[in-house]
């Protein structure tokens, strides 16, 4: 088959002044259809002209992430005591209770009364040497029973240290009893048991 005839059966020709011109022929046009809509390009809005705004160097910079959040450590809580009171003191029932006494540069220890015919009355302790008895002592206690005697022991405080001493020549007949167990000397600890004669007392710390 001749080229010639391959194109004209293929479309490809035309019989237009006896010549091919190996031009395929275009359908014609068809008519629109008034269903057929119509899509308008608004042409008012002109493109932007201009180079595009320059970039902050900042924001090229990848932020820094937040540190971790770490929670401050809860406050030291030191036990102490206000101006004219005494340390708390555990009564029988549980209760805390708080006896007022006076305010003194030496002031270091308080013998509170829990037992006896002194509970309720608090009596403070100095520093260096406090004696106690029934009379003409540092800490001078009542005792029409005579359980205590007129000098009976004393309290002896050192670099933030505290001993209780009986006095010797009356020990036998009237003892000096710390947390139920009758002493000589004896270190003081902060909540301490003291029993002199009828009365009970609870060693405090300042």
């Amino acid at each position: 088959m001749a080229l010639r005839d391959l194109l004209r059966k293929l479309g490809f020709g035309s019989s237009e002044g006896g010549r091919d011109l190996g031009v395929r022929r275009d359908r014609p046009a068809r008519p629109r259809s008034q269903e057929e809509r119509t899509i308008r390009v608004d042409r008012g809005v002109e493109p932007f002209a201009g180079p595009p705004p320059p970039l902050v160097e900042d924001a090229l910079l990848r932020p820094k992430p937040a540190p971790p959040y770490v929670p401050p450590p809860p406050p030291v809580v030191k036990p102490r005591t206000q101006a004219g009171r005494a340390a708390p003191a555990q009564a029988d029932g549980g209760a805390t209770q708080y006896f007022k006494v006076l305010p003194r540069a030496d002031l270091v220890g308080v013998l509170v009364a829990t037992a006896g015919p002194l509970k309720g009355q608090a009596f403070t302790v100095s520093d260096g040497e406090t004696r106690i008895g029934r009379e003409q002592c540092d800490i001078t206690l009542p005792d029409p029973n005579k359980r205590i005697s007129r000098y009976h022991a004393k309290i002896v405080h050192v670099d933030g240290a505290f001993v209780i001493e009986a006095n010797p020549e009356v020990a036998a007949r009237n003892p000096t009893v710390v947390n139920d167990q009758e002493i000589e000397a004896e270190a003081l600890c902060d909540g301490d048991s003291i029993r002199l004669g009828d009365c009970t007392f609870k060693f405090r710390t300042i």
